[in-house]
């Protein structure tokens, strides 16, 4: 018996052939249980929330474990990290990987990230495995550097989308966001739109925050994907491109105080469930939406 796993996702006609861009945007510690899409009170990712509404929202994606370098491990292969204590990309025996990317034949490719990719050997994971790949990293951004991890994730978002409005052929890109990790940096120039929040030590600790520093950092990553989107969709590209946002993994500091009063204890081994709980969705652009649909009705 010969397998056949093909799928029909139930395209449309008239979509068929067509090919569309993929910006993958992996969201640095997106923790689901800290975001407005799960009903934290303090409300921190509105823009987000709204476009789960509008796309093909995954409420339970779970992350196989914590830390950046293994997000990126398996999001680029398709497997978890299982290597321990070190990660799988800084394995040389296991630095060859198969990657869906390469199967977009046509396609140009992009990797983006504010800072440099010289860290547990990401850099030559990426570049042993995806042909053709063109890295966007420290030196080739034209913002300037606003702490260890480079440019700000707005301007990161913005200068990939100049790039993407450039293109004549279809695009398959990977923009890693940094800036909700510690330091938590909010750039100056920024503050006159983004307006920092303060809370008491005790909301923030019982809503599954430690700091005011990090909970701005979760509300100024919502800040660049709407700055991103709402650049992109004033470009030709955007009609075009399904958008899919991940989070790299999430964050269990703040579980057993967001879920004290729950009925479900997170002190017997919940909270590597809800720490590795991130949001998933599909967005959709106005040329290829229609396509939704017949996803729902397949997939759901």
């Amino acid at each position: 018996m010969q397998l056949n796993f093909a799928r029909d996702c139930g395209i449309n006609d008239s979509l068929k052939g067509k090919q569309p861009n993929i910006v993958v945007v992996l969201c640095e510690s997106f923790s689901a249980y800290k975001s407005s899409m799960w009903g934290n009170p303090l409300n921190t990712t509105p823009y987000f929330n709204d476009l789960c509404k509008q796309g093909i929202f995954f409420d339970r994606c779970f992350t196989p474990s914590y830390g950046t370098a293994r997000g990126v491990w398996a999001v680029v292969t398709g497997i978890p990290d299982v290597e321990y204590p070190n990660t799988a990309s800084r394995n040389p025996a296991a630095v060859d990987q198969h990657t869906i990317i390469n199967d977009y034949n046509g396609y140009d490719k992009f990797y983006f990230l504010g800072g440099s990719l010289s860290w547990a050997n990401v850099r030559g994971l990426l570049t042993n495995n995806i042909t053709g790949l063109r890295l966007y990293e420290e030196d080739s951004h034209k913002a300037k550097t606003i702490d260890v991890w480079g440019i700000s994730d707005k301007s990161l978002f913005l200068e990939a989308n100049d790039v993407f409005k450039t293109q004549s052929h279809p695009f398959f890109a990977v923009i890693q966001t940094a800036d909700n990790h510690r330091p938590y940096t909010i750039p100056d120039e920024d503050k006159a739109v983004f307006r920092l929040k303060k809370y008491s030590t005790d909301s923030l600790k019982r809503f599954g925050f430690e700091s005011n520093a990090e909970l701005n950092a979760f509300r100024y990553t919502d800040f660049s994907f709407e700055t991103f989107i709402e650049a992109a969709k004033k470009e030709k590209y955007f009609n075009n491109t399904i958008f899919v946002f991940v989070g790299d993994n999430g964050t269990p500091k703040g579980v057993k105080s967001y879920f004290k009063d729950s009925l479900i204890s997170a002190d017997k081994g919940e909270t590597t469930t809800y720490g590795t709980h991130v949001p998933l969705i599909i967005s959709l652009g106005l040329s290829i939406v229609i396509s939704a649909y017949f996803w729902k009705k397949k997939w759901f």
